[in-house]
Order: structure tokens, then sequence, then C-alpha cells
């Protein structure tokens, strides 16, 4: 390099002028546009489950019996009557105080993780009950199904709290979305292949593994 050469010291430079179109910083969404796209993509979310849940019973008619409904009918009233107290209040309490959401968030978890526990338990405890007032005992199997599904349901409390926070309904919805339509193609291939009522209850069970493991 020639002695007479200018080196250039970038740090006295002056910066970018903000007011310079190739510097300008693209406007920020409102509150109010992102409170409507989250709305309009729940809504999108709720009514394609609809649709696939309803498409999908509409073809596990052709293979189930009556039995089939009838046995996943009452091991569902039985979940339903245990679980009175659902996650979804405990995500919405940490969404409600995302300020401070650190705070509350171990608490959180572990406060779900122990009434996950106590209604498998119940479950659990309740399945021979069930089974003999009912005379089925396929009721046994069908709760114990449910109250695994019941105990993965405090592994994606804190992801979904956050991503509500974040209000990224989009990821919310398409995860609904994608879940629903795997539980149904799910349920489907488990009827054909024989299942019975449990090919509503195993699909169920493995779509919660997969959604917690894709929100972490």
């Amino acid at each position: 390099m020639p002695a007479d050469t200018p080196i250039l010291d970038y740090a006295s430079l002056p910066p970018p002028s903000l007011g310079d179109k190739n510097y300008a910083l693209p406007p920020l969404p409102s509150l109010g546009h992102k409170t409507f796209q989250g709305a309009a993509w729940l809504t999108i979310a709720g009514l394609a489950s609809k649709l696939i849940s309803t498409g999908g019973q509409i073809v596990l008619s052709w293979f189930l019996a009556k039995r089939d409904y009838g046995l996943i009918s009452l091991a569902y009233t039985a979940a339903a009557f245990l679980t009175i107290f659902k996650q979804s209040t405990l995500r919405d309490i940490l969404t409600q105080r995302q300020g401070s959401y650190r705070r509350w968030a171990n608490a959180a978890f572990w406060m779900s993780g122990a009434i996950a526990l106590l209604t498998a338990l119940a479950m659990v405890g309740a399945a021979p009950i069930a089974a003999h007032i009912f005379q089925a005992r396929e009721l046994i199997g069908l709760l114990l199904v449910l109250s695994l599904a019941n105990l993965i349901d405090p592994f994606g409390l804190l992801p979904a709290a956050q991503l509500q926070i974040e209000m990224r309904f989009k990821l919310v919805a398409v995860v609904s979305i994608a879940g629903c339509v795997l539980a149904a193609l799910l349920s489907i291939l488990l009827a054909w292949l024989g299942f019975g009522a449990y090919s509503f209850v195993l699909p169920t069970l493995l779509v919660a593994v997969l959604t917690n493991l894709f929100y972490w």
C-alpha cells in the first residue's frame, strides 16, 4: 500500500440517517391489527377442525360398530367428569399476567403437573368401577390411555402460554389444524386395522406428544 494512501476510520464516520429511504424501518403492526389477525386465524382453525372432525367421523362410521361409539362416549364422559379443572385455566392465567410470566411460570407448571397426576390417578382408580357399572371391561383400557394423555398436558402449558403472549396465533392455528388432520388420519387407519374404540384415544395420545414436542 502506498504511504500516501488515506486510511479510513469507520468508527469516526457519521451513522446513517434514519430519514434516508435506504435505512427506513418498516412500520410495526398495531395491537389492533395483531388482535384481528389472531382472531381470524383462530376462527379458521376452529372451522377447519370442525370440518376435519366431521369428515373423519363420517369415514369412521364405515369401520366402527355402534358398540365402539358407545364405549368411547362412556370413556369421554367419565374422563370429563374427572377433569373438571382444565389446564387451559392456568394457561389463561399466565397469559393475563404476562408482565410477571417468569415469576409464575415455574409454579404454574408444577401446579399443572400435580393436577394432571391426581386426575390420572383418579381415572385409573375409576376405570374398574366404571367398567363394572356399565358392564364393559373395555372401559379400563380406554381410561388408562386417556389418563396417559392427561399426564402429557402440563408439558405444553408453558410454550402454549408463551405463544399466546407473543401473539403468534398463526403458528397456534397451523399446529392445531395439522394435529386435527393427523388425528383424523390415524383414527381412520386404526379403525380400518380393527382397533375399535381405541381408534379414538390412541391418536389423541400421539398427537398430544407430537404437539408438545413441536412447541418446545
